[in-house]
């Protein structure tokens, strides 16, 4: 037990010594800030297990859904995997769920499992979503899931179609006690039939007509910002895959990088 304590506070002073990014320079690509390394030590000595990340509920567009470091500090530690949403009822994740197509199968192969369920598959599109990785997403979803879809660069013009398939799918999720987010689909560095203009007519199309229990996870904006690399144009390096799922992670626990 003292050996616990010990690693705790030695975690604790080394992230306490490291520098916060100055709000007058832009860190690079993928910089943690200082209150996501905190986190990152206590998540240490978790074993890396993400299923233990802080969620916040106030999902909703419209809804603030950032905890600050304070609020944070407030917490029990033995809590800290809880929170309450508006009607007072407590949320543990128990699980998270990443859906996606060939960028997600990447994901996977640069973080590894990190404790989540993963539905991927190489050049998928709205029929797969609907007829594969929708069934499978009902065999594993229950209480405490967190459904992280992101889908759509491969057929740009099915939007409403994926509409239709939130819009049916998602209120059964949430009756099973889990919440749902979608990640924007991300920019292409090239390809002679993606554009990014496409890409994000597509995301402000989806993103203003989602059932709005849904929560949105904006990395497009992110990557154009602070960079980002792809082996093909399309498909990203594992240095950008890592930066998307551990941004994802600290967005889903209520930090903003």
């Amino acid at each position: 037990m003292r050996k616990n304590y010990f690693y705790r506070a030695v975690l604790f002073f080394v992230c306490m010594l490291l520098p916060a990014v100055s709000g007058s320079a832009k860190a690079p690509l993928g910089t943690p800030t200082r209150e996501a390394l905190l986190q990152l030590a206590w998540d240490c000595l978790e074993e890396y297990n993400f299923c233990d990340i802080h969620m916040n509920l106030a999902a909703g567009r419209g809804k603030s859904t950032e905890t600050t470091a304070a609020e944070m500090d407030d917490l029990p530690m033995d809590s800290a995997d809880v929170v309450t949403d508006d009607s007072g009822e407590a949320f543990v994740p128990q699980q998270y769920i990443m859906v996606g197509d060939s960028r997600f199968v990447g994901m996977q192969q640069a973080v590894g499992d990190a404790g989540c369920v993963w539905i991927g598959q190489v050049s998928a599109g709205l029929d797969w979503f609907a007829n594969t990785a929708v069934p499978e997403i009902d065999a594993v979803v229950g209480d405490g899931s967190v459904i992280i879809i992101n889908m759509g660069v491969n057929d740009l013009g099915n939007v409403w179609g994926y509409l239709d398939i939130l819009n049916q799918k998602v209120p059964q999720w949430l009756e099973k006690g889990a919440v749902v987010y979608y990640m924007s689909v991300n920019p292409v560095e090239s390809h002679p039939y993606i554009s990014n203009d496409d890409i994000a007519n597509f995301n402000n199309i989806l993103y203003n007509n989602m059932p709005p229990e849904v929560g949105w996870i904006e990395t497009y904006s992110y990557l154009l910002e602070y960079g980002y690399g792809t082996q093909d144009g399309v498909h990203f390096d594992a240095g950008t895959y890592q930066t998307i799922f551990y941004y994802t992670m600290e967005v889903l626990a209520g930090f903003t990088a």
